[in-house]
């Protein structure tokens, strides 16, 4: 049976398959667990597969944790099957949390799911629950049960006096795209009710009799496959970056190279800024809100290659095609040596077509390198309305590695390959990104450039 997962950036500190945990418990919900996954089918297939490596109890490690929900989302990406990610948080620091606390949850969240579901403890106030084949709506159900066990008090411990939180996360949240964001919280009624609450805010207990008090309130949110709701917090903290030491060396790579290059390169930059202001009118730099790393919109800098207040309703039809793969009505070249990019586009002026032919108008991103939002190598940070009709596999390109002014594409493909092409190189790059690799596309961006392959 297929399974689905999203792409946001995850390394790969360990080598494991999604597959069969053993459970700490039985689940309560075996007899229903056909129409629980959302998908109409009991789990089969994945639920043979080998085990990952335990923490202990069935409790998966986090770095063995961040591996698993890497492929989930790849999975998800391709088949469109749903997940659930379940997220408690308990008090405000460590020390104010009691132990029997935090282990009646485990027995709660343990016997509370199935034996396939990968559970995790993310750190000392935190654990997580990732429900496989399973949709918002059948995931909030799940969590509702447990929370319903956790307000009776079962074991005689009252561990939701320590809950500030739990977070649900379905995904995709829609056909295809987006997910799904629930934040559970205690919210006071009366004044009574809102001192106990300072009380559970602090860390500290309270009866069962208070916590009956204070309603559980769901706050729900849908968010499409965008860039700014990509970002959310949520999922990325509990992925490891990969390989810390490449990347302090990619940022240094990225200083050096940015400073060296603004120096170095400073007469050029200021000849082009002439030139712009002879032959047009309007202001010599061109700024656009791109989306960057893990969906965080920043400002980026190029020369101005068109005339200024031109529609880009042109563009926006032509980029819209190209994502869709609806690639023979936008291909201006032929079938042997395809070409994905507007020609004789009015918009762009006389200077402009040069610039966008030796890639001149590209180098004030140097500034943006230097200021931490783009790397020298990287995918190219794609527009907010492209993100829009993006796949959801489409977006590894910017959730997995900060975008780059150069990479696989500049290199090896530019205009002549398709969008899927194209995303593919990014992710190509994503999975074998090293410090020598970087190093290696820096310098055949030179030679790609000089040889104007695939540029207008």
């Amino acid at each position: 049976m297929s399974r689905n997962s999203y792409n946001i950036a995850l390394s790969r500190t360990a080598r494991v398959r999604p597959g069969a945990l053993a459970a700490e418990h039985p689940s309560p919900f075996g007899r229903i667990e056909a129409h629980e996954t959302g998908v109409g089918q009991p789990r089969s297939e994945h639920a043979e597969s080998h085990a990952p490596a335990v923490e202990c109890n069935g409790w998966l490690a986090r770095a063995a944790f961040a591996e698993v929900l890497r492929k989930e989302r790849h999975r998800s990406d391709r088949t469109g099957s749903p997940f659930s990610l379940v997220v408690f948080e308990l008090g405000e620091s460590e020390g104010d949390i009691p132990r029997a606390a935090m282990e009646n949850l485990k027995h709660i969240v343990g016997s509370s799911t199935r034996d396939y579901d990968v559970r995790v403890l993310l750190d000392a106030r935190r654990l997580a629950v990732l429900l496989l084949d399973t949709s918002f709506s059948h995931g909030r159900l799940v969590v509702d049960k447990m929370l319903a066990r956790l307000r009776a008090g079962e074991r005689g411990v009252q561990s939701l006096s320590c809950l500030r939180a739990v977070h649900v996360v379905a995904y995709p949240g829609s056909p295809r795209r987006g997910y799904v964001h629930a934040k559970i919280t205690l919210v006071p009624q009366d004044t009574a009710a809102r001192e106990t609450g300072a009380k559970l805010s602090a860390g500290k207990g309270c009866t069962r009799a208070a916590q009956e008090a204070l309603p559980l309130v769901w706050d729900v949110s849908h968010s499409p496959a965008g860039a700014v709701a990509m970002s959310t917090p949520l999922f990325l903290d509990v992925y490891l970056d990969k390989e810390r030491l490449y990347q302090i060396a990619k940022r240094a790579l990225d200083i050096v190279g940015a400073v060296v290059g603004i120096v170095l390169l400073a007469p050029l930059m200021a000849a082009v800024a002439v030139a712009i202001k002879l032959t047009s009118k309007g202001p010599v730099l061109f700024k656009q809100q791109r989306i960057g790393y893990r969906g965080k919109p920043f400002i980026m800098y190029k020369f101005r290659t068109m005339r200024v207040g031109c529609d880009d309703a042109v563009h926006r039809d032509y980029v819209k095609k190209l994502i869709e793969g609806r690639n023979e009505e936008i291909n201006f070249g032929t079938e042997e040596q395809p070409l994905y990019k507007l020609v004789n586009d009015p918009r762009v002026t006389r200077i402009g077509r040069f610039l966008r032919k030796t890639s001149l108008d590209e180098l004030p991103q140097l500034v943006n390198v230097l200021l931490g939002q783009m790397s020298l190598v990287g995918p190219r940070p794609p527009l907010p309305f492209e993100v829009e009709s993006y796949k959801s596999w489409h977006m590894r390109r910017f959730m997995e590695v900060k975008p780059g002014i150069t990479g696989l594409w500049q290199v090896y493909g530019r205009s002549t390959t398709t969008f899927d092409e194209m995303v593919r190189l990014d992710l190509r790059y994503a999975a074998q990104r090293s410090l020598l690799l970087d190093l290696k596309l820096i310098f055949k961006t030179f030679a790609a450039v000089f040889a104007a392959k695939g540029a207008l």
